[in-house]
């Protein structure tokens, strides 16, 4: 469409990861992100600012059960839509045969947006094989 004016955007964001070994078969990893974007113009301006904190640890298990994770994730954001989120995440990894592989994520999620809370849970599989 030759009238078509795209809106007008702003986008800024900045991250950290930070991964530790504490013994040879523990890890931890620490995710910190901060997103700050625009959108619109006018009456349609929107304008969002969303923090993230993200903490597991992973044990390192053995040959056919690869790992077991489990953290938690802390979201807050706002600007037009204002809400927290914090959620509890378990997973793991498992060969069930040479180089086919079972991967698991679950997640349990309570949210608070505008005085109103809920909860969820999302659970993940995925079969891969490595070639």
């Amino acid at each position: 469409n030759p009238d078509y004016v795209s809106q007008s955007s702003e986008n800024k964001t900045y991250s950290l990861n930070i991964k530790s070994k504490l013994f040879p078969k523990w890890e931890t990893t620490t995710f910190l992100n901060s997103n700050y974007y625009t959108l619109g113009e006018g009456e349609t301006f929107q304008e969002q600012d969303v923090f993230l904190l993200d903490f597991s640890t992973i044990y390192k298990h053995n040959r056919d059960l690869k790992y077991i994770k489990n953290g938690f994730n802390f979201t807050k954001g706002s600007g037009s839509s204002t809400f927290s989120q914090i959620s509890y995440k378990l997973g793991f990894e498992y060969e069930i045969l040479d180089q086919l592989v079972l991967r698991s994520n679950y997640e349990l999620r309570f949210k608070k947006v505008a005085g109103n809370l809920t909860n969820n849970s999302m659970i993940i599989l995925n079969l891969g094989y490595k070639f």
